[in-house]
């Protein structure tokens, strides 16, 4: 294994470790939630960064430093094979959640708001969920 191997599978051992802390900051449900109040959320802002970041950079952060690649890598080493998932999977994903979020900005009325803290207590975990 090379040192720059060596170096991606920290990071994403260290971001799967993390998760527990970031996982609010990656949460569609936050961004619909705050969407549905005309708030910027927190997870919003991520997301918008993950996207600007993924036109200058590719796939960086899902192979760097995305918990969920870290995951797929684990099981892909367990499994010994390399996961295969459909083509169209991902826009069955994406399209009703990007159409949530959009629709939840709408019936607001727009973006009101930014609040990159929305609905943590701390910066890590969720309030008033449920």
């Amino acid at each position: 294994m090379t040192k720059r191997q060596s170096i991606r599978n920290f990071l994403l051992l260290a971001a799967l470790m993390l998760f527990p802390v970031t996982f609010y900051y990656l949460s569609p449900y936050l961004i619909i939630r705050g969407g549905a109040e005309g708030i910027l959320t927190g997870s919003a802002i991520m997301f918008l960064l993950m996207f600007l970041s993924a036109l200058f950079f590719g796939r960086a952060f899902c192979g760097w430093l995305c918990p969920a690649g870290a995951l797929q890598d684990g099981c892909a080493k367990v499994n010994g094979k390399k996961p295969r998932t459909p083509a169209w999977l991902k826009y069955a994903i994406w399209a009703p959640w990007l159409t949530g979020v959009v629709l939840s900005f709408v019936a607001a009325g727009g973006v009101k708001a930014a609040d990159f803290f929305y609905m943590t207590d701390h910066g890590i975990s969720a309030v008033g969920v449920g």
